[in-house]
């Protein structure tokens, strides 16, 4: 008889949970997601663990979770989320989540909690089943790779002692990678690399258990890394991201025939970009060094402007603000009422994600806490009260279709506020271009770019930074889109 672990039997409540969430996440708050490498994935039946780089909280998980259609994968997760309650306790095991003790969260007595937890992972992949952990400990707040834990190396050959050694037990190595950490709509991938069979160190794990672990460790850590962007050089980490992410990473990208609208281009543009700034940052640190301050200088001015790194490309004309400001104007009564569900949805997420910051320090949990909190919260709720109002009011008909209309009602909004936004920052870069209060910092960002593109070798290209931007606010293609 097959295991509740395994996919085939996954519950009907939890298969609706995951399609109900993955709708919201895939189609709502992420505009495209990429799934790359799903092919290295073994079939449902063949234990596995994912092995995953962590940058985006609970983003990650849910990537990783979307991805893999056919299995019921178990997450290792911090443990003190089960202490809530034991409501909450019994509701995050009956989702498929397992309690991992930290040592800088939850003491070093609580770290022998973990050999339950172990047990239970053993279980699951002896039987087919998966699991899933983020070696690093903690999620990152910048695009590298940090250290790892042997934890997963452990429990994955503790699994293949209890069976004897006789099931063939594989770790994946997963990427997650973001278009932005932050805001509405980003472009998320998730890839799969090659999957590595832990039988080849089956016998060397008898006699030298943690030599064993330290190969395995390295093999995975170094797929990782080779898939993921790490920027090394943190102290010259804003400038490197600055410019990968703004005009000149889009001309880069275009330069050497990737397409800067497509993320999974976009990702090997941006670490070739960053390993030939490493190269010559070894060759000549003095003028790297020299380029970096330049460059925070540039950008440090257009955030004292408030003005996009876009509008030194393509400056906006008179002609198409106006006709900006008109939509804007026709749509208002459609934003006002959008914002009765969308206000809620908005400044609850952020106020939870505030006081978690006055705890701890760290601005990652944004995304996190907007996904959940709207998704098993106010969403729902929201969604009942604004049915049954319809439903006294109107009919039974209208209080469904407003119902269901709440997350798409917040997608409006929140796009409407945007290209607000972005009206508001034209019609400043209008003015200041009209005034001639850009032109210093127009010939100084040139002038970066020329050195920038000596020092990197490229040749004279006859690719424009305006053609280059009119790629990159194109729509991003089919491939392995889900």
């Amino acid at each position: 008889m097959e295991s509740k672990a395994r996919g085939a039997n996954m519950p009907r409540a939890y298969r609706w949970l995951k399609a109900y969430v993955k709708l919201l996440v895939g189609k709502l708050f992420y505009k495209h997601t990429y799934v790359i490498g799903r092919e290295n994935v073994p079939e449902d039946g063949t234990p596995v663990i994912f092995v995953s780089n962590h940058q985006n909280s609970l983003c990650d998980a849910l990537g990783i979770l979307f991805a893999v259609n056919d299995r019921l994968v178990h997450f290792l997760v911090r443990a003190d989320i089960f202490s809530i309650s034991k409501k909450m306790s019994r509701f995050l095991s009956s989702i498929g989540l397992l309690p991992a003790y930290r040592l800088s969260f939850d003491g070093e007595e609580s770290l022998k909690n973990n050999d339950a937890t172990f047990k239970d992972a053993g279980e699951i992949l002896l039987d087919g089943g998966s699991v899933t952990i983020f070696p690093e400990g903690g999620q990152q707040d910048k695009h590298w790779l940090g250290k790892f834990s042997y934890g997963y190396t452990r429990m994955a050959f503790e699994a293949a002692e209890m069976g004897g050694f006789e099931k063939e037990i594989f770790i994946v190595p997963v990427c997650n990678h973001y278009s932005e950490y932050f805001g509405f709509r980003p472009d998320m991938m998730i890839r799969f690399g090659e999957p590595v069979s832990l039988k080849p160190y089956y016998e060397l794990y008898k006699t030298k258990p943690r030599t064993a672990q330290r190969q395995v460790n390295a093999i995975v850590r170094a797929q990782i890394k080779a898939m993921m962007l790490d920027v090394e050089d943190l102290e010259n980490y804003k400038a490197i991201d600055k410019l990968r992410q703004g005009s000149y990473g889009r001309h880069f990208a275009s330069s050497n025939g990737y397409d800067p609208s497509y993320l999974p281009e976009k990702l090997e543009a941006d670490k070739k970009l960053v390993s030939e700034l490493s190269l010559a940052a070894e060759q000549d640190p003095e003028r790297l060094e020299s380029l970096y301050k330049d460059a925070t200088a540039v950008y440090d001015d257009l955030d004292a402007k408030r003005i996009d790194d876009n509008v030194l490309d393509n400056p906006p004309t008179l002609a198409s603000i106006v006709l900006n400001a008109l939509a804007l104007i026709i749509l208002l009564p459609l934003a006002l009422f959008a914002a009765l569900p969308a206000l809620p949805c908005w400044f609850v997420p952020t106020y939870l994600n505030t006081m978690k910051r006055k705890t701890q320090d760290t601005p990652m949990f944004q995304s996190s806490f907007f996904i959940g909190v709207n998704a098993m919260l106010l969403f729902p709720l929201l969604g009942i009260l604004y049915f049954i109002v319809a439903w006294q009011k109107v009919s039974f008909l209208a209080g469904l279709i407003l119902m269901a209309s709440i997350p798409v009602l917040c997608m409006f909004e929140w796009a409407y506020c945007e290209a607000a936004k972005l009206l508001f920052e034209s019609w400043k870069g209008y003015w200041a271009n009209r005034e001639g209060r850009l032109d210093k910092l127009v010939e100084k960002r040139a002038e970066l770019f020329s050195a920038l593109d000596s020092t990197l070798g490229l040749e004279e290209r006859s690719v424009s930074y305006e053609a280059v931007e009119e790629t990159a606010n194109g729509i991003a293609g089919p491939r392995n889109e889900e």
